[in-house]
């Protein structure tokens, strides 16, 4: 039987909303104020995140960063400053067995540079072949609970989503690193190439490749939520406020004070003088 890893079913992990990724990767505390006088403060036990190949609300990756494990490597590598690569994009791997080969991406981790190209850079991996086999012990990693069996479960790896059951053969993507093991396709000749961002005459910030000058667009499925609706074909419920709505100007500037405002609406009658008012 061959299941593929969970990597395929999701993309960056701005596919989620982000309050919910927030709230999975918090593992601390947050200590009261008193009221405005001392604001609340927040400690986090996790703080810096380590960012894995596994989603932020998966087990895995909750492991990693538990601060239970002792001493946490912090992260060694250095995100880009502008990121060229988004869902949907027809990318050209560089590098490894499936080099010249195209498809799309499917995921990508900003983090770590990390893109996930569908169907290409995968590896096969065979669970449970050495089950009820005996060894001898030659290392341990007492942080991460591991122990290492000489000559046995050499191509056993954990998959994200859950345990595979013996005898299974799991397919999973390994990341590319970008921009040096992917490059993005140019549509006016269908090669790779470098590109750069470049402004419209309409002010829009597009990407334009650098060899023909063609502005290589964003695929329509970069925009998913979590929920696979995009921008241009929701349709509002009876529970959202419409566009229209939401323009309509329903202020109107009155030269009386909200306390006078009130009693107008609400037919109360002053019948007391007010006294003059002077402003220094």
């Amino acid at each position: 039987m061959v299941r593929l890893t969970p990597i395929l079913r999701y993309s960056d992990y701005f596919h989620m909303p982000k309050r919910y990724v927030e709230r999975v990767k918090f593992n601390g505390t947050v200590i009261e104020g008193n009221m405005n006088v001392i604001p609340n403060k927040t400690i986090k036990y996790n703080d810096p995140w380590i960012y894995t190949h596994d989603p932020p609300w998966t087990d895995l990756a909750q492991r990693r960063n538990d601060p239970r494990q002792g001493q946490r490597r912090p992260q060694l590598v250095e995100p880009l400053k502008t990121w060229d690569f988004f869902r949907g994009d027809i990318v050209e791997i560089m590098v490894g067995k499936d080099k010249g080969k195209q498809g799309n991406v499917t995921a990508f981790i900003r983090e770590l540079n990390a893109v996930f190209v569908a169907g290409l850079n995968l590896v096969e991996i065979m669970v449970g072949k050495d089950k009820g086999k005996q060894g001898n012990v030659t290392a341990f990693i007492r942080e991460l609970n591991a122990v290492f069996v000489a000559g046995l479960n050499l191509e056993v790896q954990r998959i994200s989503g859950g345990v595979i059951a013996a005898s299974t053969i799991a397919v999973k993507e390994k990341p590319l690193i970008a921009p040096y093991q992917i490059k993005l396709i140019d549509p006016y000749d269908g090669k790779p190439c470098t590109i750069e961002w470049r402004y419209t005459a309409e002010g829009e910030l597009v990407r334009v490749s650098t060899r023909s000058g063609r502005i290589i667009p964003k695929a329509p499925t970069w925009e998913e939520t979590f929920d696979y609706a995009k921008k241009k074909t929701y349709k509002p419920g009876p529970g959202d406020t419409i566009d229209d709505e939401l323009k309509r100007v329903t202020f109107q500037p009155k030269l009386i004070t909200v306390a006078e405002e009130l009693m107008k609406a609400n037919g109360i009658v002053e019948t007391r003088k007010r006294g003059p008012v002077y402003i220094y």
